[in-house]
């Protein structure tokens, strides 16, 4: 019945369906309680999808992006470290040490002296054997030291050329032996 009443509009109007014709088809299809779905509509509803995917990515990537700063803990839940605006990554002593560059859809962890140290996945640093070194609050499943204040940011050092990343081990449950201080360290610059 709704796509004989487009049919009618549509033959009756020739090429251009008035305004007031449509309005009253799509008044009559709504009391009908029936939807039609057009191509339009179906593109309509896929742009929206992937509107969506990226709005919940850039959702997701919106605390690195934001001027907020995100603290690291390392595996006793004591805070060691921080994210803070450009991603690079502060000591608690202000000092910086890292940064997270991303490349081919991975969060990487390399020292301003350009030593790939790791990747960042869904909030936890990762060495190169896959072990949680850090991580952020959300992903502990007990609870963490308090936050004590933060000490002035030192100027960052230029970054160094960066080295090779190697493949991404699988990811383990288990923890580093190296404290996150000590692996972030190892990123310095002189």
């Amino acid at each position: 019945m709704i796509k004989n009443s487009l049919e009618f509009a549509v033959s009756h109007t020739g090429r251009g369906v008035r305004r007031i014709e449509l309005c009253r088809v799509i008044q009559h299809a709504s009391e009908l309680g029936r939807k039609t779905v057009s191509p339009i509509t179906k593109l309509g509803a896929l742009t929206m999808r992937k509107l969506l995917v990226v709005i919940l990515f850039l959702v997701s990537v919106q605390v690195f992006a934001s001027d907020e700063e995100v603290t690291l803990f390392d595996g006793a839940g004591k805070p060691v470290a921080y994210i803070a605006e450009e991603l690079t990554i502060y000591l608690w002593s202000g000092k910086p040490v890292a940064y997270l560059h991303s490349d081919s859809g991975k969060l990487h962890v390399f020292g301003f002296n350009g030593k790939h140290l790791g990747w960042f996945v869904k909030g936890i640093v990762r060495d190169h054997e896959g072990n949680a070194v850090g991580a952020v609050k959300q992903t502990f499943r007990s609870s963490v030291e308090y936050e004590p204040y933060k000490s002035h940011k030192q100027y960052k050092p230029y970054q160094g050329y960066r080295e090779y990343a190697p493949y991404q081990p699988y990811l383990s449950t288990s923890w580093s032996e190296m404290p996150l201080r000590l692996f972030l360290l190892q990123g310095a610059s002189n």
